[in-house]
């Protein structure tokens, strides 16, 4: 059920939409063919804090979300 949800364009901009509203800003390209790259970034000026790469845009949004969000929290435990 989550997977219908979430794996499509729809689920990506529900994804995007989230992680902007937390201070994150997205950048995603299409490197190669069947290749899709995703980075979550608070700052233009800095390394991403979270990186996917997918066949589908949605499954990297999705890994780079995951990762942000995974370094986000083991930051603030620290």
């Amino acid at each position: 059920m989550m997977h219908r949800w979430l794996d499509n364009w729809d689920g990506l901009g529900l994804i995007a939409t989230g992680m902007e509203r937390q201070g994150y800003r997205l950048h995603l390209t299409n490197a190669e063919p069947g290749i899709w790259r995703a980075t979550f970034s608070c700052h233009a000026m800095t390394s991403a804090e979270g990186f996917g790469a997918a066949a589908t845009p949605w499954g990297a949004v999705q890994e780079a979300a995951w990762a942000a969000l995974k370094d986000a929290d083991s930051a603030s435990a620290a």
